[in-house]
């Protein structure tokens, strides 16, 4: 192969990636102030080579009441708004429509993101080995629901 068909085959390549992470439309349908209150997130974190209580999960109402379950269980609250730019920007990475994962294994472990909102509900499992669109959304689920601040005293 040459060096033109190689790059052609990167770019290809490149094309597809970015496709898994943009989905069909990545347009956010119109969903109703009830339906966005209806909204459930959940981040599911499972440690490797630990016993399973290390795990925790981190779950976000639709009103912003934010539950961790771990070592302890805390309850705080987020801004409908920022509950409203989580599930808009799962719209924008098209998260009920990506490709089903492969099962990864990674040494870190394993995060786990469930969405269910306006009668859609998709769990996508081993988000590591995922698009890089699916680790931007648990980032950003950290940072909207002040995670480390809450749970380690972070900031």
């Amino acid at each position: 192969m040459n060096r033109y068909g190689a790059t052609i085959i990167f770019g290809m390549l490149m094309l597809l990636l970015l496709a898994s992470c943009n989905g069909s439309s990545g347009r956010i349908p119109t969903i109703s102030d009830i339906e966005y209150g209806r909204a459930v997130i959940t981040l599911t974190r499972n440690h490797a080579y630990i016993p399973p209580s290390s795990g925790y999960s981190l779950t976000i109402q639709g009103d912003g009441t934010v539950t961790y379950r771990g070592l302890s269980t805390q309850t705080w609250r987020i801004s409908r708004l920022d509950v409203r730019m989580l599930v808009d920007e799962s719209f924008r990475i098209d998260f009920f429509a990506l490709p089903d994962p492969d099962h990864y294994f990674t040494d870190i472990g394993d995060t786990d993101i469930r969405i269910s909102i306006a009668g859609r509900d998709r769990e996508y499992s081993h988000v590591e080995g995922g698009p890089d669109c699916l680790s931007k959304l648990k980032d950003e689920i950290y940072k909207r629901t002040d995670f480390y601040k809450h749970v380690t005293g972070a900031e």
